[in-house]
């Protein structure tokens, strides 16, 4: 329809889609769609308004009035027949934005843009409040807008360790698109939740950031209603699991030049169901990978001397991380031989059977643990094997046999482990006779057998410039009815048998063995043990405390048959 001239007021009439294109603000034109007459204001057209009018009110809550036109921004002027003094209002535009809100029975409230709804909390009942519109429907209660303060009166879980972890909020007035927010232990820095979902006014589930360092915990939870601003706060509600421990020592001890590795790096979370997840934020590898699921770090080092300085970060499940500096040198000084490992800038080679260590230069202070295998048990224990130990041996440079003594079958002693020229013997095996009975001697005696033996004699002694150990073997009881001797140890001489009647027998113990951490961890060798008929209890060795129990493998233990023998050479690496 094009644009007409009113016969009266000669004010622009027409369509609401013919309303002037390029109007100037202030101009006026009568909408015959809408049947009122509009102002354009610079941001719409909005109607003009004319005069007061009378909103009834009702009290219980939020009353909401739907008014018949949007009317503009402005300052408008609010008169409480009743005298309400503590009449709150607030003005939404047809979207529900709030646009204007007054407290406190205020006389005046100003709308900052055109607004449809007129909202109105602690009315009286039947009280009448005057604003300049043109007419209002009947009051109902708007549930797609909450203006007043939103409550927390529950939350269903305070620690979110993990990733998505989520957590049901119980309460009140949560708006439809309520915000929640978690603020750090600075009382400043807020993160927004990832996400919130609105069930209803009294229900919300929320999903933690990604982000939430365990460190700034315990977090405060705030619930907002962006469209008044009100919030509410539950003070230090929301922990975030732990960090990550590093278990890995910073350094990771010496390499060879090009060749293969297999070492790894470890980090432990006490967050129940969390992972721990790994990757390196700083230094380089050199080509070295590493494992982010296990920490392994496999490859081939590099083919120069260097030392490769790296962080790597142990991430968990909640995304709490902890960093370590770890450092790995790259050497040429190319040893082999044996299991090999690294303890700091030390290397240790360790033998459990033949082979041949080899060394690139002449290197002193090494560290080296010689144990022949243990004796078997007859009715006395089976003695350990002889024992070598010596704190700072020079080696050339060139290649060394080693030679690793098997434990002894049934009756037979064990056998001699060999080093350069460091010779352990292997340990006696006890008697299985009775009635005067010996152990037989080795690196440690064997036990004798029951009823007035004696142990066998210890043989070990120092060899090579290394510091010999072995004891003897216990003797059975120097009358009849005698129990079996225990077998000698490394650390002491086995125990004698005793007893003085049938069924009063008792076996001596082992000697006890040598303990030594020259592996990176604590362990007894060359132990005797038990001699039979009762038992006492057994020597420092792992061995079982009854006889017929097999010596442990690489321990030099007396048993049934005894343990092999082992060598462990532990060498500093050189600058």
């Amino acid at each position: 329809m094009p644009i007409r001239k009113s016969s009266i007021s000669g004010t622009p009439s027409g369509h609401t889609a013919n309303r002037p294109s390029s109007p100037s603000i202030g101009q006026t034109y009568y909408n015959g769609d809408l049947g009122y007459q509009e102002i354009y204001t610079g941001s719409g057209w909005v109607p003009t308004g004319s005069g007061s009018f009378t909103v009834l009110t009702s009290s219980g809550g939020i009353k909401t009035a739907t008014l018949s036109n949007a009317f503009p921004a402005g300052t408008y002027t609010i008169e409480s027949k009743a005298g309400d003094t503590d009449l709150v209002v607030y003005l939404a535009s047809s979207s529900g934005t709030l646009v204007g809100v007054c407290t406190s029975g205020a006389k005046t409230i100003t709308a900052s843009d055109a607004f449809i709804y007129v909202s109105t909390e602690n009315a009286n009942s039947d009280d009448a409040v005057t604003f300049t519109l043109k007419t209002a429907s009947t009051l109902h209660t708007k549930t797609d807008a909450v203006w007043s303060k939103p409550t927390i009166t529950a939350i269903s879980v305070s620690g979110l360790p993990n990733i998505n972890n989520t957590t049901n909020i119980s309460g009140t007035n949560f708006a439809s698109n309520v915000i929640a927010q978690f603020r750090k232990s600075d009382n400043s820095t807020l993160l927004n939740a990832k996400n919130v979902a609105r069930t209803s006014a009294t229900s919300l589930t929320i999903t933690r950031p990604d982000e939430l360092p365990s460190a700034d915990a315990p977090y405060d939870l705030i619930i907002t209603n962006p469209d008044t601003g009100y919030s509410i706060t539950s003070t230090d509600a929301i922990t975030a699991g732990s960090s990550p421990v590093w278990v890995t020592a910073d350094g990771l001890g010496t390499f060879n030049v090009s060749t293969a590795i297999s070492t790894s790096v470890q980090a432990t979370d006490a967050d129940s169901g969390s992972t721990v997840s790994y990757s390196v934020v700083s230094g380089s590898l050199a080509g070295i990978s590493l494992n982010s699921g296990t920490g392994a770090l496999t490859g081939t080092t590099p083919s120069s001397e260097q030392t490769l300085s790296f962080t790597v970060r142990a991430t968990d499940s909640g995304g709490n991380f902890a960093d370590r500096a770890f450092s790995m040198v790259i050497s040429s000084f190319y040893t082999t031989g044996g299991n090999i490992s690294n303890i700091g800038n030390e290397r240790v080679h360790v033998f459990n059977s033949n082979g041949t260590l080899t060394i690139p230069q002449t290197i002193s202070n090494v560290k080296i643990l010689l144990v022949a295998g243990g004796g078997s048990n007859g009715n006395g224990g089976g003695g350990g094997g002889g024992l070598l130990y010596h704190a700072g041996k020079t080696l050339a440079a060139g290649s060394y046999a080693v030679t690793i003594g098997a434990g002894g079958s049934y009756l037979t002693n064990g056998i001699n482990s060999v080093f350069s020229d460091m010779t352990a013997i292997g340990g006696g095996h006890g008697c299985a006779g009775t009635g005067g009975c010996h152990g037989n001697a080795g690196g440690s005696g064997g036990g004798a057998g029951r009823d007035t033996g004696n142990g066998g004699a210890a043989q070990q002694g120092n060899s090579g410039g290394a510091t010999g150990y072995g004891h003897a073997g216990g003797n059975s009881a120097q009358s009849g009815w005698g129990g079996a001797g225990g077998g000698g140890g490394a650390g002491s001489a086995g125990n004698g048998g005793s007893g003085g009647g049938p069924h009063v027998e008792y076996g001596g113990a082992g000697g006890n063995g040598r303990q030594y951490d020259i592996t990176g961890t604590s362990k007894y060798y060359a132990g005797g043990c038990n001699g039979s008929w009762g038992g006492g209890g057994g020597g420092q060795a792992g061995l079982g405390a009854v006889t017929n129990a097999a010596g442990p493998a690489n321990s030099g233990s007396g048993g049934s048959p005894g343990g092999s023998g082992i060598c462990v050479i532990r060498l500093t690496v050189p600058n």
